[in-house]
């Protein structure tokens, strides 16, 4: 990205206390972006290069699609698969998570269990929901220099079973692109274009099966209160999300990803948090200050 389009997003991001405090809380470790779900509006955006400007895996955020389409095709949702979790198989937990159901292997993030349901489906029945949901491309942010989040079809088994978790080259999405999933499943259906202008909500795309994403959107409650999202959990509204961590220079290094809305039962708002080197849970933490910051009105600008 040019400097002449750095500084124009710079120019165009939102001002304020809270989005002072948003960019306060990630200082260079990566970005947050917070969005209005009435409107589809920013009300903050720190490093617009990150944010708008590059595509990452998205690690174990990708598991909520995964799931949305094994429910659609109706594949079987084991409720007693052993998740041994050795360095072999490599899951998300080392010792392993053992004896899971689809509700707990959501919210502990177990990667065997999701592989074994991409097992059972097509490379293209993978990717054919994200590119539904226009995910694979700009979402559209009314701003210069996005870039295209790319979603192919895993061309091996290998790459299907790692675009099942969000991680490899078949899967890379913008962190914008990120908050306008989780908008989707926080408003129940319709995916909100991110934007900095003032206005009614533009629609980018909406979630083909609601009886799959009544079944996903609960679980995402459950993973902040007592799963891998536990660090973004607050105590004056009801927190609901996803983290993930996605694996870069050869598995040694992870980029950690949150993504949620809030409250559950009457969302105002959803938050994407991408940290440069890090893990999910670290990526929760930093999300669970932002909605305390903003459900308690420290920072009363927004």
């Amino acid at each position: 990205m040019s400097g002449l389009i750095i500084l124009a997003l710079a120019a165009a991001l939102p001002e304020g206390a809270f989005a002072e405090r948003c960019a306060e809380l990630i200082g260079s470790r990566g970005a947050v972006a917070v969005m209005d779900l009435a409107t589809g509006r920013l009300l903050a955006a720190t490093d617009p290069e990150t944010l708008f400007a590059k595509r990452y895996p998205p690690g174990s955020v990708a598991k909520l699609l995964t799931g949305l389409v094994a429910i659609e095709k109706g594949i079987e949702l084991p409720d007693g698969f052993y998740c041994p979790g050795d360095e072999t198989l490599r899951c998300s937990l080392r010792g392993g998570h053992g004896i899971v159901d689809f509700s707990r292997a959501l919210s502990q993030s177990c990667n065997l269990y999701f592989q074994s349901l991409a097992k059972d489906l097509s490379a293209e029945d993978l990717a054919a929901l994200p590119r539904r949901l226009k995910l694979d491309g700009r979402v559209g942010v009314d701003l210069p220099g996005e870039a295209e989040s790319i979603v192919e079809t895993p061309s091996s088994d290998s790459a299907k079973l790692a675009f099942a978790i969000g991680q490899g080259y078949s899967i890379q999405l913008t962190p914008v692109a990120m908050l306008a999933l989780i908008s989707g499943i926080a408003t129940q259906g319709e995916l909100l274009r991110p934007r900095l202008s003032e206005g009614q909500p533009e629609v980018l795309s909406s979630f083909p099966n609601q009886k799959a994403l009544a079944k996903i959107r609960p679980l995402l409650r459950d993973v902040v209160r007592s799963g891998t999202g536990k660090h973004a959990d607050i105590t004056t509204v009801q927190v609901a999300g996803k983290t993930g961590s996605s694996t870069v220079l050869g598995n040694w290094v992870t980029h950690g990803w949150f993504v949620g809305f809030a409250s559950y039962e009457a969302p105002e708002i959803a938050v994407v948090v991408f940290l440069d080197r890090g893990e999910g849970k670290d990526a929760a933490r930093i999300a669970g200050i932002v909605f305390s910051d903003y459900f308690r009105g420290v920072y009363a600008e927004h």
